[in-house]
């Protein structure tokens, strides 16, 4: 059984998510809190394997706690928990190293089922995060008519656009992920791409979760660059 701490603004909130996960029966509650500040010994303490926690806490930003995680030895895989898919703050805190989040407010999201899908290895992306993600690493969105095409899916050769040169040493992007994200940022939903694509829709999954583990290693390598600017 996976285990998974619980850190929520509000004792409501902490409290529901506790009861989802009991009912659910697939996840062991490693602690939980309301506060980021008071947290981190009980996570370091807990071992949880997952953390799943409102993007914006009580006492200030999560990616504040995303700088701590990584200095653990085994640092937990961070759910970020949104009542809005269009918060402003959403996508720099998937980009300092959240592995995915959900809308609490969208009919059929459950805090369980989100957890499988990261469990799984797999995420979601919104058209707003997608044009965010392109936009970051200064590629160019692809045209529907080549993006949705059967060999885009399969095409490795690093991602083009004006702002990312061939050398750049960390543009990791393959054109078939700068074709997703162009799908994505068109409105296709995962599993509309699966059908053009003829994946399974847990397989876009993946490929939208291997994105944001790029966009970690980008993010991290632009913040040194600032750092030693």
């Amino acid at each position: 059984m996976s285990s998974v701490f619980l850190l929520r603004r509000a004792a409501k909130t902490l409290e529901t998510s506790r009861a989802s996960l009991l009912a659910d029966g697939r996840w062991e509650l490693a602690g939980s809190s309301e506060r980021a500040t008071d947290c981190m010994a009980a996570l370091h303490s807990s071992r949880a394997q997952y953390l799943a926690c409102d993007l914006r806490l009580a006492d200030g930003h999560v990616r504040r706690l995303l700088q701590q995680l990584r200095r653990l030895p085994q640092a937990p895989k961070v759910l970020l928990l949104s009542s809005c898919a269009h918060d402003t703050m959403l996508f720099d805190t998937l980009a300092d190293g959240a592995h995915g989040y959900m809308v609490e407010c969208e009919r059929g999201s459950s805090l369980p089922q989100a957890l499988s899908q990261l469990q799984a290895g797999q995420a979601l992306m919104s058209p707003e995060l997608a044009r965010q993600t392109l936009h970051s690493m200064g590629l160019s969105r692809i045209s529907l008519e080549r993006a949705q095409a059967l060999s885009a899916a399969q095409d490795l050769s690093p991602a083009i656009g004006s702002a990312c040169e061939p050398e750049q040493a960390f543009n990791e992007l393959t054109r078939a992920e700068q074709h997703l994200l162009s799908l994505i940022a068109l409105g296709r939903l995962p599993g509309e791409v699966a059908q053009l694509w003829r994946l399974a829709s847990e397989d876009v999954g993946r490929r939208i979760s291997a994105i944001y583990g790029k966009l970690h290693r980008w993010q991290s390598a632009r913040n040194l660059d600032l750092a030693l600017a």
